[in-house]
């Protein structure tokens, strides 16, 4: 009985094994990665192992599938011109290599690719939100499209008062450098309102001096002079 367990990338459906080729190869090269060593031993390092097509066609039960013990060699061969095994031929059967296994076979690796595959979603699922939103910006009443959609449409109504209207293009450029600038919403607006109180062409870090108008403090005039200056 096997025990133990191996690790197979998600991205394996993307592959010719998986897409250009029968069913039963997929079964094989499993086989392969289940029957090569986890660890180094007297007789095979790891991920290796002796095999004979014999015990291959058996342990597979290609029988089932109507594949001839023949055709194993097919698979084997093309394995080997697509540089995911090595060979050597022995006078009783084959030993395999599983090529860059212990990079295959380390779950370290796929945590990494899983958490800048999280990383990467997750900017381009709030660049597609932020997309849509502006260009609902439109069709919308003022109330619907939140701040930063008002504030994209101020500067957008803003270019074109100056003769020098946004296209689609620009129109995701200037976003696109908004994300760089900031990854904060309310930073963002500001740097927009700052641009369309200012008449600028793009958009730029956010001057220290730069102050919303709503939250300028007011200065209100004493209207009651009873004991002023005691």
């Amino acid at each position: 009985m096997i025990i133990g367990a191996i690790q197979l990338a998600r991205q394996i459906t993307e592959s010719n094994i998986w897409t250009n080729k029968p069913a039963w190869w997929f079964k094989v090269w499993c086989f392969l990665l289940m029957h090569v060593n986890h660890a180094s031993n007297k007789s095979f390092d790891r991920g290796h192992n002796f095999f004979s097509y014999s015990y291959i066609y058996d342990e597979c039960r290609l029988v089932n599938d109507g594949v001839k013990k023949a055709t194993i060699d097919n698979v084997i061969r093309w394995l080997r011109q697509s540089k995911m095994i090595t060979t050597q031929k022995t006078t009783r059967g084959i030993i395999i290599s599983i090529c860059n296994y212990d990079t295959y076979q380390d779950l370290i690796n796929y945590k990494n690719d899983t958490s800048n595959e999280i990383k990467t979603r997750h900017k381009r699922d709030t660049n597609e939100t932020i997309n849509k939103n502006v260009k609902n910006v439109k069709n919308v009443k003022k109330e619907d499209i939140g701040e930063f959609g008002q504030a994209l449409s101020d500067f957008r109504d803003m270019r074109k008062s100056i003769k020098k209207p946004l296209t689609e293009r620009a129109e995701e450029m200037i976003i696109t450098k908004l994300e760089k600038l900031s990854d904060n919403e309310s930073e963002r607006i500001d740097i927009l309102n700052q641009s369309t109180m200012s008449s600028y062409l793009g958009v730029f870090p956010l001057k220290r001096d730069f102050v919303k108008e709503e939250e300028k403090p007011i200065f209100r005039e004493p209207t009651n002079f009873v004991g002023y200056g005691k």
